[in-house]
C-alpha cells in the first residue's frame, strides 16, 4: 500500500514537473516571440524616424532656398523631400504617419510651385503631420510669397506685390514654377508630329511585340484594367516606339508619376472613373503641371481654356486652375466620364 502511494506521490511530482516544465517553456517561448517582435517593431520605427528626419531637413532647405528667391535650389529640395518616400523600401501606405506626411508633402509643395488664393500651402498643417521642427515664421515666410494678393510696403511707403510689380500700380502675379522658364513643351506637341518607323510599327513579325499585344488583348478581355477599349495594333506599335526612342520621355514620366499619381488615382474613383484611366496624366504631359501645347493647352491634363472653363476650371489674370492639381485632375475625370457617355 505504501509502496502504491509512493508511486503516485512520484508520478504526482513528475507530471508536475513536467507541467510546470512545459508552462516554463511556453512563457519562455512567449517572452521570446514578444521580445522578437517588439524588436522588429522597433526597427520599423527607426526607419519611419529617419524616413521623416530626411525629408524634413531637405524640405526646411527647400523653404530657406524658397523664401531667399533661389527656386532652382527649393526645387532640388523639395524633389529631394519626396524621393525619401519614392526611393525608400519601406511600404508608405502601411503606415499611417508616413501616408499622410507624404500625401501632405506632395500637396503642399505643388501649393508653393504654383499658388494662388483660393488654395495656399498649408506649410504649418504639414509640419504638425511630420513632426518636423520647422520655425513657424520660416513656414509663413515661404506662404506669404506665393500669395498674389499679398503687398507689402515698399521704403517710401506705397505697395510692391511680393511677386514683383510696380510702386502704386496693380500686383503682379506671383511667379509659376521653380524656374525661370514658367512652362514647357507638352508631349502632345511631340506626338503630333511623330512618325513611327519601319520596326517600331511591326507587331506580328516581332516574336516579343506579339506576346505584349496578346497579353494586352486577353488584359481587356479580362477586364483587369478596370475598363474597355477596343484593341487596335497601333497600342502596340506605341508600346514600341516608348519602349526604343520614346523611353527617355516615358522613363520621366513615371518617375513623376510618384507624386501625383496616388491622389488622381482617389480623385478618379470618387468621380466614377476607372482608376487606371488616370494613367492619361502620362501621356497628356508626362505628369508636369507646367506643361503647355502650341494649342495653348495647359496642366498636367492639358485642358485648353475653353473646356477647362465648360468643366469648372476658373482662368483670371492671376489663378489659372488648369495648373492646380485636385481643380484639374476632377475636372479631367469629369470630362472623360462626359466623353464616354456621348
Amino acid at each position: 500500500m505504501r509502496t502504491n502511494l509512493n508511486r503516485k506521490i512520484t508520478a504526482s511530482i513528475l507530471l508536475s514537473l513536467i507541467s510546470v516544465s512545459s508552462v516554463f517553456g511556453q512563457i519562455t517561448s512567449t517572452n521570446s516571440s514578444n521580445e522578437t517582435r517588439t524588436s522588429e517593431v522597433a526597427k520599423v520605427q527607426d526607419v519611419v524616424n529617419r524616413m521623416l528626419s530626411e525629408s524634413g531637413v531637405s524640405f526646411r532647405d527647400g523653404l530657406i532656398a524658397f523664401v531667399a528667391q533661389n527656386r532652382p535650389l527649393a526645387a532640388e529640395k523639395f524633389n529631394k523631400a519626396v524621393e525619401v518616400f519614392l526611393y525608400s523600401a519601406q511600404n508608405v501606405q502601411r503606415d499611417a504617419k508616413l501616408q499622410s506626411c507624404y500625401n501632405q508633402l506632395i500637396e503642399t509643395v505643388y501649393r508653393i510651385e504654383f499658388p494662388n488664393d483660393a488654395q495656399q500651402p498649408n506649410v504649418r498643417n504639414l509640419v504638425a503631420t511630420c513632426t518636423w521642427n520647422i520655425d513657424t515664421t520660416l513656414s509663413d515666410q515661404a506662404v506669404a510669397m506665393g500669395r498674389p494678393s499679398i503687398a507689402k510696403p515698399s521704403v517710401e511707403g506705397s505697395t510692391v506685390a511680393l511677386s514683383g510689380g510696380t510702386p502704386g500700380g496693380p500686383s503682379a502675379p506671383p511667379q509659376i514654377g521653380f524656374s525661370t522658364q514658367e512652362f514647357e513643351p507638352s508631349p502632345l506637341d511631340e506626338l503630333a508630329k511623330l512618325e513611327l518607323t519601319p520596326d517600331e510599327q511591326q507587331v506580328e513579325t516581332n516574336p516579343e511585340a506579339q506576346k505584349q499585344f496578346q497579353y494586352i488583348q486577353v488584359a481587356v478581355a479580362n477586364k483587369s484594367l478596370g475598363f474597355s477599349f477596343q484593341v487596335h495594333p497601333m497600342i502596340q506599335q506605341y508600346i514600341n516606339y516608348y519602349r526604343g526612342r520614346g523611353r527617355g520621355s516615358m522613363e520621366v514620366g513615371l518617375y513623376r508619376s510618384g507624386m501625383f499619381m496616388r491622389m488622381a488615382r482617389r480623385i478618379f474613383k470618387e468621380e466614377g472613373v476607372p482608376e487606371n484611366v488616370a494613367w492619361l496624366g502620362q501621356v497628356e504631359s508626362a505628369w508636369k503641371p507646367s506643361a503647355l501645347s502650341h494649342a495653348a493647352a495647359s496642366g498636367l491634363w492639358q485642358f485648353i481654356p475653353g473646356t477647362g472653363v465648360r468643366f469648372g476650371l476658373n482662368r483670371t489674370a492671376h489663378v489659372d486652375e488648369r495648373n492646380s492639381f485636385d481643380e484639374a485632375t476632377r475636372a479631367s475625370a469629369k470630362y472623360v466620364k462626359f466623353l464616354a457617355n456621348r
